[in-house]
């Protein structure tokens, strides 16, 4: 019995060594092993990365694209405002390399696997004009969980982006025919929820792309296509991720002169083109809104000065010519 048992205790420790010593040689000779895979739930946003890890000898390839000439702020990006210093040197590289249609890069500052969730979620809030950026990603990382090497996805093409901005210039040009933030927000909200249909079917449903172009899209769709046109008027506006009656769902948060709002686009349409769920305080939206995630540390909106209710003749006067 002792003589078996030596045999086991023997067996496993000749196994230990065979996989330690495996690791090691694979590591040592940059040799690439798909270990790791990571998702996380980013409200209705499925942002998803692989990693393989690499060693010192592994070549990288660099787009040689830094971000340096890209600058932000917390007013117009607060995905971006809350980001230390070197996350935010990431954050502009990421942009800059998405903008150039630059898949692969060496990122240019040290950045664990976990703050570069953060990064591109972050990226991805702040920006729907990228709306052919993907949301899978990959990256090579060190034995030290530092970050070598990213690769992007991308969902689109130029053509994409002149239909994009083509449908988008035409509301735009038609919401600058009124003179308030708030005249302006409304008309764009009744025309969205007016051209674009819910479908959980829709390709890309996650981009403003699927809302503006193809008229077909979710929740996060409605979110990031108000959020663009909003933006390129001039008015603050926010991509909103959380649960709504206890689904994952997103919606927008306003600026305008006495504060900010929260304005569901998507429960608007489905509740037959209302305003049910326009220029609401965080007290009214929390009764069936949870923010989460990243989203939870945006700004309180508890202004009250351009709810619906409060707006009723200006709807009626400015918006008769537009919508009969």
């Amino acid at each position: 019995m002792k003589e078996f048992f030596r045999i086991i205790i023997i067996f496993f420790l000749v196994c230990g060594i065979v996989f330690f010593s495996y690791n090691i040689y694979s590591f040592m000779n940059g040799k690439e092993d798909n270990i790791l895979t990571i998702a996380m739930s980013r409200g209705v946003n499925a942002l998803s990365g692989s990693g393989t890890l690499v060693g010192n000898n592994t070549k990288l390839e660099d787009s040689g694209i830094n971000g340096k000439g890209y600058d932000f702020n917390s007013v117009y990006n607060p995905y971006y405002a809350l980001l230390d210093n070197n996350s935010k040197k990431l954050y502009k590289q990421i942009y800059a390399n998405a903008m150039e249609y630059k898949e692969t890069f060496v990122p240019v500052v040290e950045v664990n696997i976990d703050d570069l969730l953060v990064v591109i979620e972050s990226v991805l809030n702040d920006h729907p004009e990228l709306f052919w950026l993907g949301n899978s990603f990959s990256y090579k990382y060190n034995n030290h969980n530092i970050v070598k090497q990213i690769t992007i996805t991308f969902n689109g093409t130029q053509t994409d982006k002149d239909s994009f901005y083509s449908i988008a210039q035409d509301i735009i040009k038609e919401a600058r025919k009124f003179t308030t933030d708030y005249e302006k927000e409304l008309y764009v909200h009744d025309r969205l929820i007016r051209t674009i249909s819910y479908d959980s079917d829709a390709v890309n449903n996650q981009s403003a792309y699927s809302a503006l172009v193809t008229g077909r899209t979710v929740c996060a769709g409605y979110a990031r296509a108000f959020q663009y046109i909003m933006m390129q008027l001039g008015i603050p506006t926010y991509y909103v991720t959380g649960v709504a009656d206890g689904e994952e769902h997103a919606w927008n948060i306003v600026k305008l002169n006495d504060g900010y709002y929260n304005v569901d686009l998507t429960w608007d349409d489905e509740l037959h083109g209302t305003h049910t769920l326009f220029n609401k305080t965080d007290a009214e939206f929390d009764e069936s809104h949870t923010r989460s995630d990243l989203s939870s540390k945006l700004v309180e909106c508890n202004a009250t000065n351009y709810e619906f209710k409060n707006m009723s003749s200006v709807v009626e006067e400015e918006f008769v010519y537009h919508f009969g």
